[in-house]
């Protein structure tokens, strides 16, 4: 039987071969610099008092090997992941909060607001239009009647209208600031007249049903080319009459869509160069009854008139210029008893202007057009003859 000494420095050795057999199953501590030193601890056990047994070895060595857990920091990395959790939640309620109100301009519902012009007929709402017959607000007024917007050149990037102004505006002057597309709009309105001109477009979706009766649209110096939807949009609007499109980067009508009630066009300021082009708006424009080409190489091309006077044989205004024929009336029927009938006549086309009745002066009229006295007419002049006492060369009276 072996001593007792040899026993207990076997069992000791066991239990350090145990010990050294467990550490694998523990990962080795990488988290700090400082841990590489630990390992070394386990060969000084047995020196220690308490490694009386090999278990008691191995629960050192445990501990030993739980110690350097806390400074990998596992908690921090646990607790992240619930605060990223709750960023991320963060923007899904923005999100929610931000829908309604989308929602809310969406459901305004046009045919519960009175039209300020339901009663003006288009070609009346065109005329006031031509001549701004209404009144204008800024974007902070309030609207009590029929009126503008002059919201231009003021930085704009999306416009909210007040209820009055839904319910009043009948024109909108946005030109000249940010506006990229027709929700930033503000409709749906009775505009019959709007101006974008000068702003960063990028779609023109939608712009029927947010202005559903617009007559008057000018989007000068939009890359038309460029804007989602263009086409179809100005097609959709079934009323518009007049387009200005000036300094658009225009170099075709071929994807043009028909734009039957079309009245007026001013396409100046674009790159329009060949004669063909004429013949194609022709067919996309059928109603035209204004034009304007200015600016444009086409206009400079020999046949030019020719091309215009056949595909647009109806216009009376080509190039700011009117193509209107004016036949003179003849004496007959300018100085006729029944044209003087119909309206009172001080003046015939300017020949007698500061002229008067001369039979006040002494001689008969010769035109019933500036006589006081027509039927009456030489009775009257002797009368004036005889008070300013007017005689001929022998000295009788006149």
């Amino acid at each position: 039987m072996p001593p007792k000494g040899k026993a207990k420095a076997g069992a000791k050795a066991k239990a350090d071969a145990k010990a050294k057999a467990a550490e694998p199953s523990k990962p080795a501590p990488t988290a700090t610099p400082s841990e590489p030193s630990e390992p070394s601890e386990p060969s000084e056990l047995p020196a220690t008092p308490a490694a009386g047994s090999g278990t008691a070895a191995v629960r050192q060595q445990r501990e030993v090997a739980a110690t350097p857990e806390p400074r990998t920091e596992p908690e921090s990395h646990s607790v992240e992941p619930v605060d990223a959790q709750t960023v991320a939640a963060e923007p899904v309620d923005d999100t929610q909060l931000v829908v309604p109100s989308r929602s809310k301009e969406s459901t305004v519902d046009l045919a519960t607001i009175a039209d300020p012009w339901a009663e003006v007929s288009d070609e009346l709402a065109m005329a006031r239009i031509k001549e701004e017959d209404w009144e204008v607000i800024e974007a902070e007024n309030e609207a009590a009647a029929a009126c503008q917007l002059n919201a231009k050149d003021t930085e704009m990037q999306k416009f909210q209208p007040k209820d009055d102004q839904r319910r009043w505006l009948v024109a909108a002057d946005f030109s000249e600031n940010q506006l990229t597309s027709v929700e930033a709009l503000g409709g749906p309105m009775w505009l019959r007249h709007l101006n974008l001109g000068m702003n960063p477009m990028e779609s023109l979706n939608g712009l029927s049903s947010a202005f559903p009766r617009l007559l008057v649209l000018d989007v000068s110096f939009i890359e038309l080319p460029s804007v989602a939807g263009a086409w179809q949009a100005l097609a959709e609007l079934s009323k518009l009459r007049r387009l200005v499109a000036e300094g658009c980067s225009l170099c075709s009508f071929e994807d043009w869509e028909e734009l039957p009630s079309l009245k007026t066009l001013e396409v100046n300021d674009n790159a329009i160069e060949e004669l063909e082009e004429l013949e194609i708006l022709a067919k996309k424009c059928k109603g035209l009854l204004e034009l304007d080409f200015r600016e444009n190489e086409v206009a400079e091309k020999p046949g030019y008139a020719k091309k215009i006077a056949k595909f647009f044989p109806n216009l009376t205004w080509l190039d700011n210029q009117s193509r209107k024929k004016y036949v003179a009336k003849g004496a007959d029927a300018t100085y006729s008893a029944d044209a003087l009938k119909e309206k009172d006549v001080t003046a015939v086309d300017g020949m007698f202007k500061n002229e008067s009745c001369s039979c006040l002066e002494g001689n008969p009229c010769l035109d019933r057009a500036t006589c006081k006295d027509w039927a009456n007419r030489e009775k009257v002049a002797a009368e004036a003859r005889k008070r300013k006492g007017l005689r001929d060369d022998s000295g009788k009276m006149l």
